[in-house]
């Protein structure tokens, strides 16, 4: 009896534990080529990151476009009201308000386009956006090179005017997109091509999907019953896959296609390099979808429980990101990454920078802060309400966190403006310190800054900017008065300027740098007027104190004089 009895025994043992395996209370043991897979924090911003590079980050504080330095640590206010940035080789590129914008290394904002639309789609080195076309329902697409600064509108160029919610881009500018009759047009430096395909939908539907490369889209073949994965590029059509239920998931980005098949024990998971070469990735478990593919390859798959990591190199070899026992619980969150020029993964989300490490780097090594020194030791600002911009220097360029925290002994005198930038502002008389903080605490630097009564603003006198002399006066003197504060010394420049008079011939010009010292409320500018013996009428030359700044009005900074001929 017992001896009958002991297979029914094993049976229930499988099951029990097959069902504690479900349930959580047993975890299925890890893969042997599992590692440790984790993001480290490459910067943290007070707002939300809309693009970045090597060194930069572009991102939203709520009050406009900024761009952080992550060498030197410091940030630019690009402009306000922005909707979408992108860096450039030379600055930024960015919409607001219906307009497009470039603000280059001279910290000019430029108008490049206007009546621009929703779309604003961006690769590594290109940005796709749509003007709208007056007294039309169309839009232009057009082209920005983020190296070289390029603006090329393709639409006006190829005749194909384009839907306002649909493009799509390669790293090297090869644009795909939609025009008024829904039908996919490819361009490429120059040259259109509208392809046979018409897709009414969007992509969301996995039905079609383009990367500005290639079309890679599901076809029902009526003739064997079946189902195929064909793809379009370069003018050409080939038949990826045939199937007889519908494929489970597929993906494209710059060239790189990953699908995941329907035949576990036959093709599995299928990689192709833009170039065409394949590589077969088992499948971890039946379902598996695709979670990510990055635009160098990288590739992110998920089961039911799992996520795992490999790329063409790997030759099908698998890296677990996540393991769970609860269903679609995965311990893992996919924040898209690509590849920068040190070789590593960077993505960002929200507020934060990460570099994702997949497996055998491991966690790097804390490397403290050494060093933190400030561009200024001591400061004077005069009056309140003034502002300036602290630069601290971390060493080494290597430290693990590089972030620096700003604060102010007394901000009732000196208020730090934002406490990741190192802007501060002068409220009230008195001395106090700025102290730059390395994150971990370990690392200060800090600089003293007095502020004390107003500077001042110079200006000519109001009541007499046009003065008469004679060609006789010989040198004539123009006063400057200093008001409204007289703290410290305070340097104008000043120029004068031709109008009917000519320099050299009926005065000569002056140029310089006027200098009042602490306490000085007035000075004096010296020209000489040339006295000849031509007979003339009356000329005219101007001064001007140039000191946008320190000037009480634009109007009070310049003086005009009118020459009369004594001889």
């Amino acid at each position: 009896m017992q001896a009958k009895l002991l297979p029914v025994y094993r049976w229930l043992i499988v099951i029990i534990a097959l069902s504690l395996t479900m349930t959580g209370l047993i975890l299925p043991a890890k893969a042997a080529d599992e590692t440790e897979s984790h993001y480290v924090v490459v910067d943290t911003i007070v707002g939300k990151i809309l693009d970045f590079d090597d060194n930069r980050i572009l991102y939203n504080g709520g009050d406009g476009l900024y761009v952080k330095n992550r060498q030197n640590q410091t940030t630019v206010y690009v402009g306000g009201a922005a909707s979408n940035g992108a860096l450039a080789a030379d600055g930024v590129f960015y919409t607001a308000g219906g307009y497009a914008y470039f603000r280059g290394r001279d910290n000019a904002n430029v108008q490049v386009a206007s009546s621009t639309g929703l779309l604003f789609a961006k690769s590594r080195d290109y940005v796709a956006f749509t003007t709208k076309i007056p007294q039309s329902t169309a839009y232009h697409i057009q082209l920005f090179n983020r190296k070289d600064n390029n603006l090329r509108n393709v639409s006006a160029q190829n005749g194909y005017k384009a839907k306002k919610d649909f493009a799509t881009l390669s790293n090297d500018g090869r644009l795909m997109y939609k025009n008024e009759a829904n039908e996919i047009i490819a361009y490429r430096e120059g040259q259109t091509v509208k392809t046979p395909y018409v897709f009414m939908t969007d992509e969301s539907s996995r039905g079609h999907m383009t990367d500005g490369i290639q079309v890679v889209f599901k076809q029902w073949l009526t003739d064997l019953d079946l189902n195929s994965l064909n793809r379009y590029q370069g003018g050409h059509e080939e038949r990826l896959y045939v199937f007889n239920d519908d494929i489970n998931d597929f993906q494209v980005n710059n060239g790189w296609l990953a699908y995941v098949s329907n035949d576990p024990a036959g093709d599995g998971i299928v990689l192709i390099a833009p170039e065409g070469n394949k590589r077969k990735i088992p499948y971890p478990s039946y379902p598996s979808t695709i979670a990510y593919l990055s635009d160098t390859g990288d590739l992110i798959i998920k089961d039911d429980y799992s996520m795992y990591y490999t790329n063409f190199e790997m030759n099908g070899r698998l890296v677990t990101l996540s393991n769970s026992s609860s269903l679609y619980d995965y311990h893992f969150e996919v924040i898209p990454f690509r590849k920068m020029a040190d070789g590593k993964l960077y993505g960002f989300k929200g507020n934060t920078l990460y570099r994702f490490v997949p497996e055998s780097e491991g966690p790097p090594p804390d490397i403290p802060v050494e060093s933190v020194s400030l561009d200024k030791t001591t400061l004077e600002l005069y009056g309140s309400n003034i502002s300036a911009q602290l630069t601290a220097t971390v060493l080494p360029t290597n430290a693990s966190n590089r972030q620096v925290v700003w604060k102010s002994d007394n901000p009732d005198i000196v208020m730090v403006k934002d406490a990741a930038s190192g802007v501060i502002t002068s409220m009230n008389k008195g001395t106090t310190k700025i102290v730059a903080m390395a994150a971990d605490g370990r690392v200060t630097a800090d600089c003293t800054v007095t502020v004390t009564d107003p500077q001042g603003k110079v200006q000519f006198d109001p009541g007499s900017l046009v003065k008469a002399v004679k060609e006789s006066d010989g040198n004539i003197y123009a006063t400057v008065y200093r008001i409204g504060g007289s703290q410290g010394e305070l340097s104008i420049p000043y120029t004068t300027k031709s109008d009917t008079a000519a320099s050299y011939l009926d005065f000569t010009p002056a140029a310089g740098i006027l200098t009042f010292r602490d306490g000085q409320t007035m000075a004096t500018i010296s020209i000489s007027i040339i006295n000849d013996k031509v007979k003339e009428r009356m000329e005219s030359f101007s001064l001007k104190l140039a000191a946008p700044s320190a000037l009480v009005t634009p109007e009070t900074g310049t003086t005009f004089y009118l020459i009369h001929d004594d001889d």
